[in-house]
């Protein structure tokens, strides 16, 4: 999961839509990894309707900064990461994006959420109060949050199932070495009726996955959507 929104809808929204600026002075850390990453969209009020978000940001009247208010709520990595990727709407309805560092005025992380599951990643809330956001970090353009948010969504949940796919392919081949090294009455259990069945419908499943996953991946023409 962690790794996940580093290298899909933590850094792509930087990628795609960041200024040459945005770019030199982020990437360099954030592909060693010495930057960790994290977006911040979903809010108490609105997760799948993300247009209804209540995060604000105000233009000061010198130019030079925008003032954030509002709370994001369960962000992958929020405790690691030092640079976030954040919607607010500007003007009253002007759905907006921002890239926000940790140590930014106003900007505090919330405690870690007790989770069931899902131990290996930071999930947090994001707390803005009168944050202070330089100008510059505003992402793209004015307005342009929608274009840049559901791009990276697009493109995270192809990433989601290629990992999902991808693990079970390795437990599958776990499972087949070690059937071929257990022994049990007398022989491997890669033999035994039983363990084969189970081997094989873990590979049938797989496979219909794998073909449920490049059907819709390869119509996809390699393009953002503006």
């Amino acid at each position: 999961m962690a790794w996940g929104v580093q290298t899909g809808i933590g850094s792509l929204p930087l990628v795609w839509f960041g200024t040459d600026e945005q770019k030199e002075k982020f990437l360099p850390k954030i592909a060693t990894g010495e930057m960790i990453c994290a977006y911040g969209l979903t809010e108490p009020s609105s997760g799948s309707d993300a247009m209804e978000a209540k995060t604000t940001a105000t233009l000061t009247d010198d130019g030079k900064h925008y003032i954030l208010n509002g709370e994001k709520v369960f962000i992958t990595n929020g405790g690691w990461a030092e640079l976030f990727t954040v919607f607010a709407k500007v003007d009253g309805n002007k759905f907006s994006a921002f890239l926000i560092e940790k140590d930014t005025e106003g900007f505090t992380v919330g405690p870690e959420e007790k989770k069931l599951g899902m131990k290996g990643s930071s999930t947090t809330a994001l707390i803005f109060q009168n944050a202070k956001i330089p100008a510059e970090n505003l992402l793209y353009e004015v307005g342009k949050g929608a274009t840049i948010a559901f791009n990276c969504l697009n493109i995270g949940r192809f990433k989601l199932g290629s990992s999902c796919l991808g693990g079970s392919k390795l437990a599958i081949n776990a499972a087949a070495d070690y059937a071929q090294q257990r022994k049990a009455f007398g022989t491997t259990i890669s033999k035994l009726d039983a363990i084969t069945k189970k081997i094989g419908e873990m590979a049938v499943r797989t496979f219909a996955t794998e073909v449920w996953f490049i059907g819709p991946l390869a119509s996809c023409k390699p393009r953002l959507i503006f």
